[in-house]
């Protein structure tokens, strides 16, 4: 494999993982913030409703439902991921120890 496949299967891994960290910390956010503040989140665009209070308070919280990620997003982002992160160790693998030297190696390599 050379150089520019190892370049591009690299910056495809990293597209891809700052996706996944962004999906994490967009799912970690809604979490908190039901934990925390229960009785004043809704979800927008559901079809759901909800006592007025929790809906419309001035301190209420929403989020659009429908651009809420399925589980299948998820696992279909997880997988694109794992993919990613396949390509990127294999073009890692079949450089040469002086192509690697010369390179970033793939995220989490030492």
């Amino acid at each position: 494999m050379s150089i520019d496949a190892y370049i591009a299967a690299r910056a495809e891994f990293v597209r891809i993982d700052a996706e996944v960290s962004e999906l994490g910390k967009n799912i970690a956010e809604i979490g908190n913030t039901i934990s925390q503040r229960r009785a004043r989140f809704s979800f927008s665009n559901t079809g759901q409703s909800l006592p007025m209070e929790a809906m419309m308070s001035r301190d209420s919280v929403s989020a659009d439902g429908s651009q809420w990620p399925s589980a299948q997003r998820i696992m279909e982002t997880l997988a694109k991921w794992h993919a990613a992160r396949g390509a990127v160790d294999s073009a890692w693998h079949s450089l040469s120890r002086d192509q690697q030297a010369a390179l970033q190696p793939p995220p989490g390599v030492r």
